[in-house]
């Protein structure tokens, strides 16, 4: 869970970074939020903005408050046509892989990075690469720093 929120954080800094607009959707638990839904911060751009993602993360505990699969199919009807959504997880199954070919069919492109071991990671990859859907994987914290300086 700490690679993942560290990922995101990285994810939220660089988009920053450039300029434009970035946006967090998390599926963790927080302990301020209300009624254990998913935790948003709506795309904005600016130094408030990442301050208010990175606070947010820094919040999120590792208890689903909703299904990955169930949140993307929620919220890919506010994205725009051209935004980039990054997926972070730690697991693909094919419904996840289904809900990304529904947000990329709604033109949303899409970023799968896989945090930590795991199965099957090879095939995994295969699979999004089929579909059009850019993967990496990032099993350890130097993975991230490496990944960074890309």
């Amino acid at each position: 869970v700490e690679l993942a929120i560290s990922i995101a954080a990285s994810v939220a800094n660089y988009v920053i970074e450039l300029r434009e607009q970035v946006g967090l959707f998390t599926n963790g638990e927080d302990p301020l939020g209300i009624d254990n839904k998913p935790q948003m911060v709506l795309p904005a751009k600016g130094y408030a903005q990442l301050m208010q993602i990175l606070t947010t993360l820094a919040r999120v505990q590792a208890h689903e408050t909703s299904g990955l699969v169930h949140l993307i199919q929620e919220q890919i009807v506010n994205l725009t046509w051209g935004t980039t959504m990054v997926v972070i997880t730690g697991d693909a199954s094919q419904s996840l892989f289904d809900s990304l070919i529904n947000a990329q069919r709604v033109g949303i492109q899409v970023v799968l990075v896989l945090v930590g071991e795991v199965e099957s990671v090879q095939v995994i990859k295969a699979q999004a690469e089929s579909l059009g859907v850019q993967v990496h994987h990032i099993m350890y914290t130097p993975d991230l720093q490496i990944w960074q300086e890309r």
